[in-house]
C-alpha cells in the first residue's frame, strides 16, 4: 500500500520524530507511574498523533502550535498525577468527573488536529519549509529588521488606537495582533542564521516586560510565537538546536510560573484593590512593582507559582461540570449558540454600534455548569469552546464542530502558504495570526470564532494587497537549483 509522504514517519524532521517518541514514552510512564493511568496514556498518544499529523518535512510546525497548546491545557492535570502521585479525581475543585472530561477534551483536540491537517492539505509547489529557509538565507539583516520592526510598530500603534476607537475598538484590537507576524519573521531569521541573537533577546525582554504591565498576560502570544519560530528554524537534534529550542521552552515555563506567582498581588496593586479588570497605576510604578517582585522571588514562591500554574492551566474542570449539568439540569441548545456566533460576525460593531454587548462568559459558565454565579462580578470565567460546542450539539456534534473549525483554519494556512506572489517568509509570518487565534482551549466559542475570522481576513488581505513582491527570491533560487534542494 502506498503511504502519503505527508503522513509517513520517515518524512518527519528529527525533532518531530523525537516528539512522537516522547508522546509514547509519556503513555508508557503513565501506565506504570500514575495512580490514574488511562488519562495519562491517552494524553501521550494524543501528543504523538498531533505531532504526526501536523509536523512534516515540507511545512514548518505552525499549525502544530494551536493543537499543541490546547493539548497542554487538557493534559496538564492528568500528567501532574505522575509527580503528585494522587488520583486525577482528587485534583477536581468541585468534585467533577474530570477523568471523563479529560478523555473528551483530548478527543476534541485530536479532532481539531485532524481538521487542521485536512484543511491544510499538501502543497503542489516546492516545500514551504525550504522556501522559508532560502528566503531567510537571502534576506539581509537590514531587510528583515525593516519589515519585522515596521509590522511590530504598526501592531502597537493599532493597540493604542483601540483605546479611543469606540465601536471600532474590536477591529483595531485584532489589527494589533499583526505584531506577532513581525516577531515571528525576526525570530525565525535570527535563529536560522544564528545572528543578532542579542537583539532578539532584547526584543523578547521588551515584549515580556511590556506585556506584564497590563492587567492580563499580554506577553503570552509573544512567547508562543518565539517557541514556534524556534521549532521551525531548528528542527534538527544537534546540540545547538536542542539548546535553542530548550531555552525557548524554558522561557515559556519560567515566565508563566513567575507571572502566576506575582499575579494576585500585582492585580490588586494595579486596580487599587477594586477587583475590576483595569489598570489604574502609572507605568513606572507598575515596572517598579514587577522589578521588586522579581527580586523577592524565592524557591518557595516559585514552587507555589508552579503548582498554581498547573491548576490554572488545566482547563477540564468546567467542561466536566458542563457535561454533568447538560442535559440533566439544562437542555442542549441545538445550535442556538452557533446561531449567535454567526449573527455576531454578520453584524460587526463598527457598522452596528448599537449592537448589544456579548453575553458575559461568567454568566454562561454559571448557567451551564450548575454552579450559579459564585464569582466576583468583575471576574471572567469561560467554559471553553469545546464545552460550548457540547452544549450546542452534544458529544459527536462537538467533535465534528471543532474539526470543522480546524479545517477552516487549515485551509486559511493552505491559502496563505501556496500564494505565488508573496515572499515565503512573509507568508509564514502571516500564517501565525490565525494559528494563534486558535491556541486556547479555554477561549469562549463566540470569541474564538471572532478571533479566527478577523485574523484570517487580516492575514489574507495583507498578503494579497500589501505584501506583494515581484522578486520572489526563494522561487527563483529553487527553480535554478532543483537538484540541490531535495527534501531532507
Amino acid at each position: 500500500m502506498k503511504v502519503n509522504a505527508s503522513f509517513a514517519v520517515a518524512s518527519k524532521p528529527p525533532a518531530a520524530r523525537a516528539a512522537i517518541v516522547f508522546g509514547f514514552l509519556i503513555s508508557a510512564l503513565g501506565s506504570v507511574a500514575s495512580p490514574t493511568p488511562m488519562p495519562v496514556v491517552l494524553s501521550g498518544l494524543c501528543l504523538a498523533f498531533l505531532v504526526h499529523l501536523l509536523w512534516d518535512a515540507r511545512d514548518p510546525p505552525i499549525l502544530l502550535l494551536p493543537a499543541l497548546f490546547q493539548w497542554s491545557e487538557v493534559a496538564i492535570l492528568p500528567l501532574s498525577t505522575i509527580w503528585e502521585q494522587v488520583p486525577l479525581q482528587s485534583l477536581s475543585i468541585y468534585g467533577a468527573d474530570i477523568e471523563s472530561s479529560a478523555a473528551f477534551g483530548l478527543a476534541g483536540v485530536a479532532s481539531l488536529g485532524l481538521g487542521l491537517r485536512i484543511g491544510s492539505g499538501s502543497s503542489k509547489r516546492q516545500s514551504f519549509k525550504q522556501r522559508i529557509e532560502i528566503e531567510a538565507s537571502l534576506w539581509g539583516y537590514d531587510q528583515i529588521k525593516r519589515y519585522a520592526f515596521t509590522i511590530m510598530a504598526m501592531g502597537y500603534l493599532f493597540s493604542a488606537i483601540s483605546n479611543v476607537a469606540g465601536p471600532a475598538r474590536e477591529l483595531f484590537l485584532h489589527l494589533a495582533e499583526i505584531k506577532y507576524a513581525g516577531l515571528f519573521s525576526f525570530a525565525y531569521w535570527c535563529l536560522r542564521r544564528d545572528r543578532h541573537l542579542g537583539v532578539l533577546t532584547s526584543v523578547m525582554l521588551f515584549e515580556i516586560t511590556f506585556g506584564m504591565t497590563g492587567f492580563f498576560a499580554e506577553f503570552k502570544f509573544s512567547i508562543l510565537t518565539l517557541f514556534v519560530a524556534a521549532l521551525a528554524s531548528r528542527p534538527r537534534l544537534g546540540f545547538r538546536d536542542v539548546v535553542i529550542v530548550g531555552l525557548a521552552g524554558a522561557t515559556i515555563m519560567f515566565v508563566a510560573i513567575f507571572w502566576t506567582a506575582v499575579k494576585p498581588g500585582y492585580r490588586m496593586f494595579v486596580n487599587r484593590g477594586s477587583g475590576a479588570q483595569f489598570v489604574d497605576v502609572a507605568l513606572t510604578d507598575r515596572l517598579d512593582y514587577l522589578s521588586a517582585a522579581a527580586g523577592g522571588i524565592t524557591g518557595e514562591k516559585f514552587a507555589d507559582g508552579f503548582n498554581r500554574l498547573v491548576s490554572r492551566h488545566g482547563y477540564i474542570e468546567y467542561l466536566a461540570l458542563t457535561m454533568a449539568h447538560v442535559p440533566a439540569g439544562a437542555p442542549h441548545e441545538d445550535g442556538n449558540l452557533t446561531k449567535a456566533v454567526i449573527e455576531h460576525l454578520l453584524f460587526p460593531r463598527i457598522f452596528f454600534p448599537d449592537k448589544p454587548p456579548l453575553p458575559s462568559d461568567t454568566v454562561i459558565t454559571a448557567k451551564y455548569t450548575g454552579l450559579g454565579y459564585i464569582w466576583n462580578e468583575n471576574t471572567s470565567i469561560s467554559i471553553g469552546n469545546i464545552g460550548e460546542l457540547y452544549i450546542d450539539f452534544g458529544y459527536i456534534g462537538a467533535l465534528f464542530g471543532i474539526g470543522i473549525i480546524g479545517i477552516i483554519v487549515g485551509y486559511v494556512y493552505h491559502f496563505l502558504r501556496d500564494h505565488s506572489s508573496t515572499s515565503a517568509l512573509i507568508s509564514a509570518s502571516l500564517c501565525i495570526l490565525p494559528s494563534l487565534s486558535l491556541a486556547y482551549f479555554g477561549t469562549a466559542y463566540i470569541k474564538l470564532i471572532g478571533s479566527v475570522f478577523y485574523a484570517s481576513i487580516i492575514a489574507m488581505l495583507i498578503q494579497r494587497f500589501i505584501a506583494r513582491f515581484k522578486d520572489l527570491k526563494a522561487n527563483e533560487f529553487l527553480s535554478r537549483n532543483t537538484e540541490m534542494h531535495k527534501l531532507r
